[in-house]
């Protein structure tokens, strides 16, 4: 007669995996633990309105939690099965997005909080404008605008710019630099610049994208421009 042994880690019913064996069927319950993520800023405060989302990392990927943080900075994603998940987190300040994904791991009968700042996730970005000629164009205006944006909008001066994160005139060396640029969640951003004078002096440099972001990180670019 076969033998049924229960294993039972935690009393929810989870994932049954089974052994098979002539003699003896053992039927494994999978704990939980439970999970919550609290979001911060630069100051250590807690962040309201946060966007999260938690992804099983196997198979598939697929969603299991999607809310915003509280007042307190905390979402309260409850009971997760044990195993390996993924994180995104996005927080919207300034009229700039910040993102971050990570990995983590669930242990069963733990009581989890993941502390994340997304707004650390941000890199330099510094760009040198030169003419035809490759002289260094001085108080020019660059401005610095997230690729997506800039590929979702009309090219018209206006529009551009209400799309742009940052604003910054050239050295006299051509040099603009910008910091605590938001980065990719999990590897880099990219961005696209405006170049201007004035709204009716401008120019959109020739190749007006790759300018990636990466983070704690600084990237360094050439930019010809005809003004």
């Amino acid at each position: 007669m076969k033998k049924l042994s229960l294993i039972l880690l935690l009393a929810t019913s989870l994932f049954i995996s089974c052994e098979k064996d002539p003699d003896n069927i053992t039927v494994v319950l999978n704990g939980s633990g439970s999970l919550s993520i609290k979001v911060i800023d630069e100051q250590n405060n807690a962040f309201n309105g946060a966007k999260v989302n938690v992804y099983s990392s196997i198979p598939e990927g697929e969603r299991i939690f999607y809310d915003s943080t509280d007042a307190s900075g905390v979402c309260n994603v409850g009971k997760v099965i044990q195993g390996q998940y993924l994180y995104y987190v996005s927080a919207e300040k300034d009229n700039r997005i910040y993102n971050i994904a990570e990995y983590f791991q669930v242990i069963a009968g733990e009581s989890k909080t993941i502390e994340v700042n997304p707004f650390l996730n941000v890199g330099k970005l510094s760009i040198r404008i030169i003419d035809y000629f490759s002289n260094p164009v001085e108080l020019v205006n660059v401005a610095l605008i997230p690729h997506s944006n800039y590929s979702n909008v009309t090219y018209y001066f206006d529009d551009l710019l209400e799309e742009a994160y940052f604003n910054a005139r050239t050295n006299a060396d051509g040099w603009v630099t910008f910091d605590k640029v938001p980065a990719g969640a999990m590897y880099s951003s990219e961005y696209s610049v405006l170049v201007y004078f004035s709204s009716s002096e401008y120019a959109y440099p020739y190749s007006n994208n790759g300018f990636y972001v990466y983070r704690d990180t600084e990237r360094k670019y050439t930019v010809q421009v005809d003004l």
